[in-house]
């Protein structure tokens, strides 16, 4: 399997006082970016499974981190398509296969048109969420027994639970709850929208999957209760939940010393 490396870009602080405060030195060189590399053993305690290379040691996967300064010379801000290229030639130094995230920072420093290039496949969101999972367990004592999931749009249920299978997967032997909150729609049954992915859970580990419909009276308590337990998974595929719950993974790798 080829390798994949993962690229995080994210805007430095003015007054951060590092030596790349400025993506050049001089007027004739070309602006330049530096990456550095986030070991995925000091990030995560234990190995997941579909996470292992093929000789079962190392990950199929890398995570890089790429910190962007403020001004690309001198006191000159970037001009997009100036970032834009600096941020190729991270892409084109990298192994394997490649894929990028953006810290939110980076919104004030490319345009939405090239932004767009830079979003993630679901695939390499799926990578980083089996990390957290993995990660929370081990935290835990290697022992979680509930699931929470929160689907979003309805008509993207059938991903959305392929998903969740494929992540808590590691989990489910010892996992005795676990509830699917979902929207209802008028005139559809859940568990028979469902059924496929949910016989799977019983016939597979004799775990039978709860639902409950979001606005059902009690879901603000029950969400309240949720999130306050520390011992469940949670997986939120509303809107963008997955997207900014990777990308707060991502910036809490960099915050933790590892730049």
């Amino acid at each position: 399997m080829e390798l994949e490396t993962i690229i995080y870009y994210y805007p430095l602080k003015e007054n951060t006082g590092q030596n790349t405060a400025v993506a050049k030195k001089h007027w004739w060189q070309e602006a330049k970016l530096t990456s550095f590399s986030i070991p995925i053993s000091d990030t995560l305690w234990v190995s997941s499974p579909g996470q292992q290379g093929q000789d079962g040691s190392e990950y199929d996967f890398q995570i890089y981190a790429c910190p962007v300064p403020v001004f690309y010379y001198g006191k000159k801000e970037w001009h997009p398509q100036t970032l834009s290229e600096a941020m190729e030639a991270v892409l084109y130094r990298a192994e394997g296969m490649t894929d990028t995230f953006l810290a939110p920072g980076m919104e004030k420093l490319l345009p939405e048109e090239m932004r767009r290039r830079w979003h993630p496949r679901i695939e390499t969101m799926k990578r980083l969420m089996a990390l957290q999972l993995a990660q929370k367990t081990e935290a835990q004592g290697g022992y979680l027994q509930k699931a929470v999931v929160r689907l979003g749009n309805i008509q993207d249920a059938d991903w959305q639970m392929e998903m969740t299978w494929e992540l808590l997967q590691p989990y489910l032997p010892k996992i005795n709850q676990c509830v699917i909150w979902y929207d209802a729609a008028p005139g559809m049954d859940i568990r028979e929208e469902l059924s496929a992915f949910l016989d799977d859970y019983y016939y597979e580990y004799g775990l039978v999957v709860q639902t409950e419909k979001y606005g059902a009276g009690n879901i603000s308590a029950a969400v309240r209760r949720e999130q306050t337990e520390p011992s469940g998974l949670c997986l939120d595929f509303r809107k963008d939940n997955l997207y900014r719950s990777t990308l707060k993974y991502l910036d809490t790798m960099v915050k933790n010393s590892y730049y």
